[in-house]
C-alpha cells in the first residue's frame, strides 16, 4: 500500500478547493460500515476516514479559483436537466477491499453511479468547452473508509478481511452533491457544500 496523499498532491495541492460531485450516503450507515471495521482501519499507516466524511466521488470538475460563477451555473442547470430523468438508485456499498491506497467499499451495481458519472462529466465538458481533464478518466465507484498515509505491505489486511464476517449497506442515492473539496496532505478530506440536486422523485415523469 502507498501514501495515497502524495500521490493526491502531485496534482491537487495541499489546501487547495477543488469542486467535486458526490454521492452522499446517510451517516448513520458510514457509521456502522466504519464501526464495524475500525479495528483495521486504524492500524498504522492508515488514515481513517471519519463517517461524516465518507463520500463516493462521482467526478471532479476542476479547481474552484478556475470555474468562472457562469460556468458553476451553467454546469449545476446541465447536471440538474439530466438528473430528472434519472430515478434514485439503489446501491450497496462493500465489502470492502485493501488496495494500492487505502481500505475501500466496492459500489455495485457499477453501471447506476456509472450513469451519473458519465452525465456529470458531459455536463462539465460542455459548459466549460473541455478546458479541464476527465477525473477520474475511468470511472470505479468506491467509498474509502480508510486512506494509506504510508508506504507498508497490505498482507495483514487482506488475512484480516478473510477471516473477519464481512459488512455491507446498501442505500438509496436520491441526489448529487456539489461540494468545494480539499485536503491537508496528512489524512483529512474535507469539503463544503455547493449545491444539490435531486434524481427524479418515483412517480415524477421524466421530462
Amino acid at each position: 500500500m502507498e501514501d495515497f496523499f502524495a500521490t493526491l498532491s502531485r496534482w491537487w495541492p495541499p489546501g487547495r478547493e477543488d469542486l467535486h460531485w458526490h454521492l452522499l450516503p446517510e451517516p448513520a450507515l458510514t457509521t456502522d460500515l466504519s464501526r464495524h471495521y475500525e479495528e483495521l482501519t486504524h492500524r498504522p499507516g492508515l488514515a481513517p476516514v471519519a463517517p461524516h466524511w465518507c463520500h463516493i466521488t462521482v467526478q471532479d470538475i476542476a479547481p474552484a479559483a478556475d470555474v468562472t460563477p457562469d460556468e458553476l451555473d451553467r454546469i449545476v442547470a446541465h447536471v440538474r436537466l439530466a438528473c430528472a430523468a434519472l430515478p434514485p438508485a439503489g446501491l450497496t456499498l462493500g465489502p470492502p477491499e485493501a488496495g494500492r491506497y487505502g481500505l475501500g467499499c466496492p459500489v455495485t451495481p457499477a453501471e447506476e453511479a456509472r450513469r451519473l458519472w458519465q452525465l456529470t462529466v458531459a455536463a462539465s465538458q460542455a459548459e466549460t468547452a473541455g478546458r479541464f481533464p476527465t477525473r477520474p478518466a475511468a470511472y470505479h465507484p468506491h467509498l474509502s473508509l480508510a486512506y494509506g498515509v504510508a508506504s507498508m505491505g497490505d498482507e495483514s489486511l487482506h488475512e484480516w478481511l478473510a477471516t473477519h464476517p464481512a459488512r455491507t449497506v446498501t442505500f438509496t442515492a436520491t441526489q448529487l452533491s456539489l461540494v468545494a473539496q480539499s485536503h491537508d496532505g496528512a489524512g483529512v478530506i474535507s469539503w463544503r457544500p455547493v449545491a444539490t440536486v435531486p434524481l427524479r422523485r418515483p412517480g415524477t415523469p421524466a421530462p
